[in-house]
């Protein structure tokens, strides 16, 4: 995972406005962390009204997005300095879409 820093792909979204890949991506995520940390999904954040898909806790205090919609480097900026005037690390990982998923499978089983 890299500090968000970049617009990401655009994928279709369900009712709730995130893709499928876009939920299996933070629920596989959640269950990753958890095995370490202290974990929250979705926890709200009231002082930046932020509402990161993970939330690590101590002793470490990151957000942990998997960004798969298309936003602007200046929203990502302001994500992270709101995040970070709180104390909290931002991580980001970026999905593929199906498209970039079939290829990579194909490209992995040639080898």
């Amino acid at each position: 995972m890299a500090l968000c820093s970049y617009a990401s792909l655009e994928l279709s979204s369900d009712i709730r406005g995130e893709s499928s890949v876009h939920l299996q991506g933070k629920e596989d995520l959640y269950h990753f962390a958890k095995k370490e940390v202290k974990v929250k999904l979705e926890h709200y954040l009231p002082h930046s009204k932020q509402r990161p898909d993970i939330l690590l806790g101590a002793p470490c205090y990151a957000a942990l997005e998997f960004q798969c919609a298309t936003i602007s480097v200046s929203t990502i900026y302001k994500r992270n300095h709101l995040y970070l005037k709180q104390g909290i690390t931002p991580f980001c990982s970026r999905c593929k879409s199906n498209a970039q998923a079939r290829s990579a499978a194909v490209s992995n089983s040639a080898i």
